[in-house]
């Protein structure tokens, strides 16, 4: 009888998980339907794959268990900058493998899903929610960006801390300002147009100028022009070069 491993079928699978994120980068980082990733979700999938094929470049598919999702844990806790933290970033890594196993079963290169039953690191205990620290008042929410705005290297997060109070935007969201028509007026002059998360900004792309934001607006553009007249990022990061990281602010707060 012939060998299994002698199908030309069986020859074409992939053997190691280094194997199987080189092939997902190639076709793109599809999804199992096949379709193209836009957006933070291919930027997540391309940052993910660099870390993980640090880890996992030679360890074989069928050798994956659940003692291997273990020792990666432990590996990517040791190699993450904020301790603990690193959890959130394994669960993230996986996912990805777990996305880019289901591709390769899509186009035949593997039979099953090796990742399907990786466990979850980060504990609903160890999550900080935002309304936790949310401010109580108007009063609590100026006296932070005050806070901010005493130390000039951020005053832009004090801004950056008013205009997202006064939009609803997250940071990320935010940080569209400036490029294509993100940030300007409609115009009759009641909206801003904005980009959101997650696609939503094809189903509201827009927020209400309310005063608050208009005064914010208007102060954020005077200090820009003095502090950083080159800038052409919207948050300007206060090193004078390039625009400010998305999760300065969080940084700042947390502070």
């Amino acid at each position: 009888s012939t060998p299994m491993t002698s199908s030309p079928w069986m020859a074409a699978l992939i053997q190691t998980v280094g194997e199987l994120i080189s092939k997902y980068e190639t076709a793109g980082y599809l999804t199992e339907d096949l379709e193209k990733r836009k957006d933070e979700s291919l930027e997540m999938e391309v940052r993910n794959c660099n870390k993980l094929r640090c880890y996992w470049q030679n360890v074989r598919v069928d050798d994956v268990r659940r003692s291997t999702f273990v020792k990666y844990k432990e590996w990517r806790v040791l190699n993450t900058a904020n301790g603990h933290k690193g959890l959130k970033a394994c669960d993230y890594d996986l996912q990805t493998l777990v996305n880019a196993a289901k591709w390769a079963i899509a186009v035949d290169r593997l039979v099953t899903n090796p990742f399907s039953e990786r466990p979850k690191f980060q504990k609903g205990k160890l999550v900080k929610h935002c309304r936790i620290y949310c401010p109580d008042d108007a009063d609590e929410l100026h006296d932070a960006a005050e806070h901010l705005m005493q130390n000039p290297r951020s005053v832009v997060l004090g801004f950056q801390l008013l205009l997202e109070s006064y939009t609803g935007l997250r940071g990320g969201e935010l940080h569209h300002w400036g490029t294509k028509e993100f940030g300007k007026l409609t115009q009759d002059g009641r909206y801003v147009k904005v980009w959101r998360e997650k696609n939503q900004h094809l189903v509201n792309p827009y927020c209400e100028l309310n005063p608050g934001l208009e005064a914010t607006m208007a102060a954020f553009a005077a200090w820009k022009r003095v502090a950083h007249p080159r800038s052409k990022k919207f948050l300007p990061s206060p090193r004078l070069k390039g625009a400010l990281s998305e999760d300065a602010l969080s940084h700042a707060l947390l502070r």
